[in-house]
Formats: C-alpha cells, structure tokens, sequence
C-alpha cells in the first residue's frame, strides 16, 4: 500500500485544517491508459483501485505519494491530477518522480549548491558580504550572529540588482520561518540599514529565479550595542506592500481585490482598514509624482524663457 497525505477539500467541499492521509494502490498501467487515453505517459502514475471510494482532491496537488520500503520511508510521486468528474472508475494520476530523479538531481546540484550558510561572527570592526551571480541559488539564506552575545548585528546594505521575480530579504533572527521580516526588495538596491531586535541576529534570504543571472548584492555589517525596532512595518520593494503579521511583502495589485481570498497568511490584505490606508498611500504617492512633474516642466519653461532673455 502506498500513503498520500494533504490539506485539500474533504467529502463537505471544504479545505482541511488537518493534514489528511489516505492509503491505497498503484493502479495497473493498462487500467489507467483505458482511463485517460493518450494523456498518460511514462512519467505519470496512477493510483488506486476500482471502485474508487476515496480520491486525493483539490488543494493536495504537489503532495507527496510515498510507501515504506526496505523499512525506509521512500517518494514515489508528487499529486498531480484527476477527472474533473470523478467516478468509482476514474484514478487519481501523480507525478513519478523516479522518472524525473535525474533532472531533480541535476538541479539541485546547480541550485543548492551552500544553498543555508553562516557568516563567521559579527564584530565591532565592519565586515564586507558580497555575493554575485545568484541566479543559480532560487534559494539561499546566510545567518549573520553577533560574537558578543549582549550586542545586535547590524546590516548596511551598499548595492545590489534583483530582477523582477528575485528579491532580497532580511529576517529579524536566524529562522526565516519564525521570525519576522525587516525587508523584501529587488530591483536597484538602495543603502539601507537594518538592525536585530534580539540577541539572535539578523538573516539575509535570497529568492531568485532562473533569468536572474545577473542578481547580486554587496552589504556591510558589525555588532552594536543598540537593538532595533522589530516592530516596524517591512521596508518592500516597489509595487509591493507588506502584510499585517510581517511575513511578507505581496504585490500591490493582489491587495484588496474583492475576491474573500487572502494572499497574506493573515488575510491582512482583505482587511478593509488595510485596504484603505494602501489605496491613500498610492494616491498620495501619485500626487507627489505628479507635483515633482510639474515643478520640472516648470522649471523647464523658466529655463527657456531665460535662454531668450539672453539672446
């Protein structure tokens, strides 16, 4: 018998708060090819057995199918589909990973190459962090501790470059799970500087995506004696506002777009009070840029007229 486990939609329709698991069998090839026709292939593979009771469902896609084997617990696939319909007859498909486990691991050796790393101890005397080409990563996190236990790290960011879809992230502690976020940026980086709020340090994170070749950043950083304000709002990149509960910055666009579905883990961006105050800082924003384009077309006028005074 095989195990698939998840969080998708049980027999009420609804999304399971409790990690659900179900137990079935590797469907025959020739059962599932009579199923689904030419949509199969060597890569997929079915499961279960007619009649069909139990089905994975919505919201389980991606989960894992696994068995024991030889005592030792062992993947055999990803859920991947099903029929819209599904019958005592129709078989869940998944994805067989031993089909793809050399592409798997030929990726992760290009991608997670000291893919979780750790600086040696932040001082008093300013040390230089650069890293370059971090395309190659799609993940990377490096922890940054104090070597005085009574001291905060401090990060000084000088430069960097993060394609869209790649971001930059400082994390006010060493787990980037727990702990909250002090910032999510890409594009041009600007100088700022970030401070732990406890004795745990700070983490820099990197997202990257596989056209972000080019990514790279340059930061400076020390122990001081004056801890930070855990409790600001994340510095985001732009186009992109933070959540209420400090986890993540998300696109503007995906606030508060009247579908009851949050984006935040808090479902912050629902929240008609967050809602507000975004739309008032884009409208205030809007109307800066606007009067900064007027002052320059003015400024621009009067440079004319100036030039034909002196003709």
């Amino acid at each position: 018998a095989i195990t698939v486990i998840g969080w998708g939609t049980t027999e009420d329709g609804e999304t399971s708060g409790k990690l659900q698991k179900l137990r079935y069998e590797i469907t025959a090839a020739e059962d599932c090819y009579r199923s689904y026709g030419d949509q199969i292939h060597e890569g997929m593979l079915c499961t279960g057995s007619s009649p069909m009771e139990k089905h994975s469902s919505t919201g389980d896609s991606g989960g894992p199918l696994f068995t024991k084997h030889e005592g030792k617990w062992t993947q055999l696939g990803l859920v991947s589909w099903g029929a819209e319909m599904q019958t005592s007859t129709t078989y869940d498909v998944n994805t067989r990973v031993g089909y793809y486990n050399s592409w798997i691991q030929e990726k992760m050796a290009k991608a997670l190459t000291d893919y979780v790393t750790s600086t040696t101890p932040a001082t008093d005397s300013t040390k230089k962090l650069e890293q370059v080409n971090l395309g190659r990563f799609l993940y990377k996190s490096i922890a940054i501790a104090t070597k005085d236990s009574s001291k905060f790290t401090e990060i000084s960011i000088e430069s960097g470059y993060f394609a869209r879809g790649s971001f930059l992230m400082i994390y006010d502690g060493s787990s980037v799970v727990h702990d909250t976020m002090l910032a999510q940026l890409n594009g041009e980086l600007q100088q700022l500087t970030f401070t732990a709020s406890t004795g745990s340090g700070l983490t820099v994170a990197v997202v990257t995506g596989s056209e972000g070749e080019e990514d790279f950043f340059s930061l400076t950083y020390r122990q001081v004696k004056g801890r930070g304000d855990g409790d600001k709002t994340p510095v985001c990149a732009d186009g992109y506002a933070a959540c209420s509960d400090r986890f993540y910055c998300i696109e503007e666009e995906l606030f508060c777009e009247d579908t009851g579905i949050g984006q935040c883990g808090d479902a912050s961006d629902e929240q008609v009070e967050v809602c507000e105050r975004l739309t008032e800082g884009s409208a205030a924003k809007s109307s800066a840029t606007a009067d900064r384009s007027f002052t320059v077309h003015a400024i621009g006028i009067l440079s004319m007229g100036f030039g034909l005074l002196f003709l």
